[in-house]
Parts: structure tokens; C-alpha cells; sequence
């Protein structure tokens, strides 16, 4: 399999098939593959500031309840559960797409 092949699947296919017939660079499809990732993020980005917070959110951070745990706090027998499975199911996430296109 080829890197171009690689590149073939997912969301970003036809930028992929593009970059690969040689119409941009040829030896480099994986930039207009990351480029069309991060495209979205630029009106996102310049966006966000005018989004207003939500009124539970400013109830909360205006009684002073958003406090976050300190790192011993969070093995703590409350939340130790909560923080290994996080810990263990985050890489787990992110596995599928490392061998997606293999």
C-alpha cells in the first residue's frame, strides 16, 4: 500500500485523491490533507469570542462552585474511579485512527 492509498480514506478522500493525481504537490499529499483539517478552525476561532456563555455556567463560576480538583484529589476515593477509566479509555480512542487505513 502506497502513502497515497493511505490517504484515501476518512473524511478528507477527495483532498487526498487530489493531492496524489499530481495536481499539487505530489511527493507531499499529507499537508492539503492537514490543511483541510484546519480550515474549519480558522472562522471557529475568530467565532468564539462573541459566543455568550451559557446562564448555568455563569450562575456557577459567579457562587465560586467551579473549582477545579487539585492532582491528589483526583485519586481520591470519589473520583479515583472516574480518573482511571478516563485514563485507560483515552488512548483507547484514539487507537482506531492510527491503523484506520492500513
Amino acid at each position: 500500500m502506497t502513502g497515497n492509498e493511505r490517504l484515501d480514506c476518512g473524511a478528507h478522500q477527495a483532498i487526498a485523491r487530489v493531492a496524489g493525481a499530481g495536481i499539487f504537490n505530489n511527493h507531499a499529499p499529507w499537508r492539503y490533507l492537514l490543511i483541510s483539517g484546519l480550515l474549519p478552525a480558522i472562522p471557529i476561532a475568530l467565532l468564539l469570542p462573541f459566543v455568550p456563555e451559557s446562564k448555568v455556567w455563569q450562575e456557577k463560576r459567579a457562587a465560586g462552585a467551579l473549582k477545579r480538583p487539585s492532582f491528589a484529589q483526583l485519586f481520591s476515593p470519589e473520583l479515583r474511579r472516574t480518573t482511571l477509566v478516563t485514563a485507560l479509555l483515552s488512548p483507547a480512542r484514539t487507537r482506531p485512527r492510527l491503523g484506520a487505513c492500513n
